[in-house]
């Protein structure tokens, strides 16, 4: 069975749960009215732009290959290596270089992680705590 793609947008969405809470009984549990006050927050606030998807990426080494000779101690030549040098890494996003490891591309971009997060700047802020 194929999935259906939804053409609702996340506003549309918050309306009808605050739509279908008017249909709930006043003796029944709070609990069903206040799961769907709850759900439409979170869709309204997804709907302003305060909740966004993260853009994720990966910082990508970038490595410089010297040869060195190394000589004996009369300075005979021995052999030639190769020897690869750590100066920096790339954003799989958008291509930015650094020189360190950041949790955060100039694109606002976030290295390594997934989720939906709360968004301030563009920086994901929901993991401040952890």
């Amino acid at each position: 069975m194929e999935a259906q793609q939804n053409e609702m947008t996340a506003g549309e969405a918050a309306e009808c749960l605050e739509f279908l809470k008017s249909y709930i009984p006043e003796e029944s549990d709070k609990f069903i009215e206040s799961a769907l006050e709850y759900a439409a927050s979170i869709l309204r606030r997804v709907a302003s732009g305060e909740l966004a998807e993260a853009v994720h990426a990966n910082l990508i080494p970038e490595y410089i290959e010297k040869q060195i000779d190394e000589h004996d101690y009369f300075g005979n030549y021995l052999y030639t290596k190769k020897v690869k040098k750590l100066i920096g890494y790339r954003c799989s996003n958008c291509g930015a270089w650094c020189t360190e490891k950041q949790k955060y591309c100039t694109c606002g971009a976030l290295m390594g992680e997934s989720d939906m997060c709360q968004t301030q700047g563009g920086k994901d802020d929901s993991h401040a705590d952890d």
